[in-house]
């Protein structure tokens, strides 16, 4: 079955797509991740991403335990503790901004992958050096800031509503049940917006590279454009690895790293690469007429 046979097709020849997008776009995943060395690169490039991330996260936890056991200097309580904040604040922006970014890379290394081999019939060998696109010079450092900034203000709209019903819902009188009710459909809207968002992503790498001269607020628009053709392929991919995820929370997350994370990311990198496709099917049939 071709791998984008669904794409043009009207909606009522389309029974279960759904079931059968997931089922076909894991199943060309899983034989990418494990064809030739590509699982050993995943699962490299990922562990990077959150070693690099999570170590500045740990030095800002650090430096927010024992800043005040060794003190600054001259400096009151009072102001080493708002120097302490503001460096703490620092190092967890920077660890998300590598975070996001080797993530970014990560993503990438896996839409660049595949299963096939080349004409001479050689395995197609995809480089590590993609990892470190989204750093690579200062034009695309400039060009992963700024969408991780765009990113950044999109989960900061979604997390507020949940932070302040958190805080304050106990002031508004409910109480109980409802209160737990209220806390847990504000944190599953802002979960699904959350979501929404980072899915506007999956398109990105594939813009980025076909287009590769677009400022990025435009790159971001044309993968935002062509991730809402059919944006809740994503949601139903992110669902159909639920047991997996349970899995790797009761291993620890042994299983997370090993297997589950690199998986999805292959799995998520088909349903970009579909959505790029279909939009640019959609455009030329626009065009066409």
């Amino acid at each position: 079955m071709d791998g984008y046979s669904l794409v043009g097709e009207t909606k009522h020849t389309q029974k279960n797509k759904r079931a059968k997008q997931n089922r076909l776009f894991r199943r060309e995943a899983q034989a990418t991740l494990l064809s030739g060395d590509n699982y050993y690169k995943s699962v490299l490039s990922h562990f990077t991403a959150v070693l690099m991330g999570g170590g500045f996260f740990y030095a800002a936890y650090l430096f927010a335990v024992y800043g005040t056991s060794y003190g600054i200097g001259d400096m009151s309580d009072r102001a080493v503790a708002v120097f302490i904040a503001c460096v703490s604040v620092i190092l967890c922006l920077i660890g998300a901004f590598f975070l996001f970014a080797f993530l970014l890379g990560a993503y990438t290394l896996s839409c660049g992958m595949n299963s096939g081999t080349e004409p001479d019939g050689l395995m197609h060998v995809s480089s590590m050096s993609k990892m470190l696109s989204p750093l690579a010079s200062m034009r695309e450092l400039k060009n992963t800031f700024i969408v991780f900034l765009i990113l950044t203000f999109e989960l900061f709209i979604c997390s507020a509503p949940a932070v302040f019903v958190f805080n304050f819902i106990g002031q508004t009188g409910i109480n109980g049940a409802a209160a737990v009710t209220v806390k847990a459909f504000t944190l599953v809207c802002s979960i699904f917006l959350g979501l929404f968002f980072v899915f506007l992503l999956l398109p990105y790498p594939y813009i980025l590279q076909n287009s590769p001269g677009q400022s990025p607020i435009r790159t971001y628009a044309s993968s935002a454009k062509a991730a809402l053709c059919d944006i809740w392929l994503g949601y139903s991919m992110f669902f159909s690895f639920i047991f997996l995820l349970i899995l790797s929370a009761l291993t620890f997350g042994v299983l997370y790293f090993a297997y589950t994370m690199p998986y999805m990311t292959h799995s998520m990198a088909k349903v970009g690469e579909y959505l790029y496709k279909l939009s640019i099917t959609e455009r030329n049939d626009i065009n066409e007429t």
